[in-house]
């Protein structure tokens, strides 16, 4: 009887970690059952604790906190030379920075609306034929027929941040292209650094654009991943709840009596969890952002203030000290906070395909958000094969979840592969002394 108990169970994982019914293109299925299979804390000892409630939350606030220590020592945060902004500076350019000739500015505008255009089209048929029906990924909105009543609108689940992620990148590789047929063609129109971003300085777009919204994202990662967890144990179904708060059935890791805890905070959560996220957005978000505002100020007093010219030091706070704030730290701290991103991402309980139950968005009482697109692109979108299905545009309470995690990681690892590998003092008007190995910034 014990036998046929623990071959019932088996069958009951087997069954609850497939989320693909397909059994046409069996290789993609097989592989991602696999992946599912491996990283699943039901049938294994070491992601069930990595995906543990308490382990999650310890990862998303040091996160949250390395990213304070960084910005604060980083160099860049204490330069006084004028931004570019990557990306940034190259939408900002785009759109608003005047041109050689009032001709030129305007064909470069329709040239931006082009290139809108063009990624929307190729962000949809990316979310279409690859991610969706080629690699059936339920976060991009394969299905697989696990809800009878599912509304056919979760098929473009995904494409907003799809289309978003493409019209950016075709902006920035377009512009770039325009600038180089401009350069050909002998039409002077460079990009200068104080334009990109308005004459905003390294200091002020380091630690207010960079430093700010990354807060802003990581604080926001951090309700989110507590709202979604505690959502899955309220709601009694899902791996997380079977993995650590089954009340029927605990794991070997943890008796159920251990997981009474849970099931209790979850409780208490639920009915009150529109109240609480918005007060822990409201209360996490206000005091860092004037204190990096207020730090902003003081370091540019320090950098272009009329003072008489004197030896001062820059980079010590109480986050960091003189002998601790070398590149090799900075690269540390640097580096673990691009490795805890992917950590966090691999800790959702439905890694690696996310097709988990659906849940409710942060801070509000409904599961997804869902707007037509304006009536002037109807007509257009009409004329394209396959574009007439998304002209109610449809974004899942998961997708919105992520956008700030995925908004954190995008900040932290553009700091990673722009200011701490390659990082050059020269590029911030600063100098490097090989005898002290201190970055001199002049006044």
């Amino acid at each position: 009887m014990a036998e046929l108990d623990n071959a019932s169970d088996a069958a009951a994982k087997k069954e609850h970690l497939s989320s693909i019914s397909d059994p046409k293109k069996s290789s993609n299925k097989d592989t991602l059952a696999a992946s599912l299979a491996s990283s699943n804390p039901l049938s294994s000892n070491v992601w069930w604790f990595i995906k543990h409630p308490v382990v999650r939350m310890l990862t998303v606030i040091m996160v949250l906190f390395a990213n304070i220590y960084v910005y604060l020592g980083d160099p860049a945060s204490f330069s006084s030379a004028k931004s570019y902004g990557t990306l940034v500076g190259d939408i900002y350019y785009g759109w608003a920075q005047p041109g050689p000739t009032p001709g030129l500015r305007v064909l470069r505008t329709f040239y931006m609306l082009f290139l809108a255009c063009l990624g929307t089209y190729l962000g949809i048929k990316i979310q279409q034929n690859i991610l969706r029906d080629y690699f059936k990924l339920v976060l991009f909105g394969y299905d697989n027929k696990s809800d009878p009543d599912r509304d056919p609108i979760c098929n473009q689940d995904g494409a907003f941040f799809v289309v978003f992620s493409s019209v950016s990148m075709l902006w920035y590789v377009g512009l770039n292209l325009w600038r180089g047929i401009g350069f050909a063609a002998g039409v002077k129109e460079k990009l200068l650094p104080d334009s990109g971003m308005h004459g905003l300085t390294f200091a002020s777009y380091n630690l207010i654009l960079g430093g700010l919204m990354s807060w802003a994202a990581d604080w926001y990662a951090v309700v989110a991943v507590t709202d979604q967890m505690l959502q899955g144990i309220k709601d009694g179904k899902g791996t997380g709840y079977l993995a650590y708060a089954n009340a029927d059935q605990g794991h070997a890791m943890e008796p159920v009596a251990r997981t009474q805890w849970l099931r209790d905070l979850a409780d208490w959560w639920g009915p009150r969890r529109v109240l609480l996220t918005r007060g822990l957005l409201l209360v996490g978000w206000p005091p860092v952002l004037v204190a990096y505002y207020v730090n902003y100020l003081g370091i540019m007093e320090t950098l272009t203030g009329s003072e008489p010219d004197t030896h001062v030091t820059v980079g010590t706070n109480w986050a960091w000290s003189t002998e601790w704030n070398d590149e090799y730290m900075r690269m540390l701290a640097a580096s673990l906070v691009a490795f805890l991103n992917l950590v966090i991402v691999a800790q959702d309980w439905d890694f690696p395909d996310f097709s988990g139950e659906d849940i409710k968005i942060v801070a509000v009482d409904f599961s997804s958000f869902r707007f037509r697109v304006p009536q002037c692109l109807v007509r257009l979108m009409n004329r394209c094969p396959d574009m007439n299905d998304y002209l109610q545009i449809y974004i899942s309470a998961k997708w919105f979840n992520y956008f700030g995690l995925f908004m954190g990681i995008g900040f932290d690892w553009a700091y990673w592969f722009m200011t701490a590998l390659c990082f050059r003092p020269c590029d911030y008007a600063q100098l490097w002394d090989s005898e002290t190995g201190c970055v001199q910034v002049p006044k």
